[in-house]
């Protein structure tokens, strides 16, 4: 027998309580389907918000193995090698966590050039690494005021710095065959060639070509153009 919301075709006091339910669930479910296109939205959004929460860190691993391959296939067809920066003596040039990449290849093509960004062993500690800017080439006079530096008697412009030596006093160097002068850019908080003297070459590993992570900052490196005024 089939109900209908309306008339029945048996007995009328054993219909009603029948006819009653089935006007209900049809009338709740008629009401259901006008209501679920405007439920619709803001349940979509809540899943999408979920979802957005739940990737995330599947997100940052992705991008992690990115970067992970990338290097690989840099390291594989250039020859070159990642390095982490740690500490603020590069600062503003570099920051901690920041990824570089290495050329080993152009120094044993050509000398090392001021300006260049270098990572080198440290010379107290050779299980270290230094990142620094070379600054004073072999057999030039280097000499290290509260005002700057000085190459040759010459005032070296840094357009990378944002503070002078502050207040590291006057220091003169001389620079023998193979020796270079090293600083960071972060003047007042570096430990280099002011402190522990002149770097060897054979303690380079090689030029910073790339800064690759994060993306954000991806950057390739030029020498900087200096000029010397006396």
């Amino acid at each position: 027998m089939t109900q209908r919301c309306g008339k029945s075709t048996r007995n009328r006091g054993r219909g009603y309580p029948v006819l009653l339910k089935a006007c209900i669930y049809n009338s709740s479910f008629y009401m259901i389907k006008l209501l679920l296109p405007g439920l619709q939205a803001p349940i979509y959004c809540i899943r999408m918000q979920r979802m957005k929460q739940f990737l995330l860190p599947f997100w940052e691993v992705i991008e992690v193995l990115a970067v992970a391959l990338v290097s690989f296939f840099l390291i594989r067809n250039f020859v070159v090698l990642p390095f982490v920066v740690d500490g603020p003596s590069m600062e503003p040039t570099f920051y901690s966590r920041q990824y570089v990449l290495v050329d080993e290849i152009t120094y044993k093509l050509r000398e090392p050039e001021r300006g260049e960004i270098i990572v080198f062993k440290n010379p107290r500690n050779e299980a270290e690494f230094y990142i620094k800017r070379i600054i004073g080439l072999p057999g030039e006079a280097v000499t290290v005021t509260n005002d700057g530096v000085e190459i040759n008697g010459e005032k070296l412009n840094e357009s990378y710095i944002n503070v002078k030596n502050g207040g590291a006093g006057q220091k003169n160097f001389i620079l023998q065959s193979g020796k270079y002068f090293v600083m960071g850019d972060n003047r007042l908080q570096s430990s280099d060639s002011r402190s522990w003297g002149l770097l060897d070459k054979k303690g380079i590993i090689g030029m910073v070509r790339i800064r690759f992570y994060p993306l954000k900052n991806l950057t390739f490196f030029e020498d900087p153009s200096y000029k010397l005024s006396s």
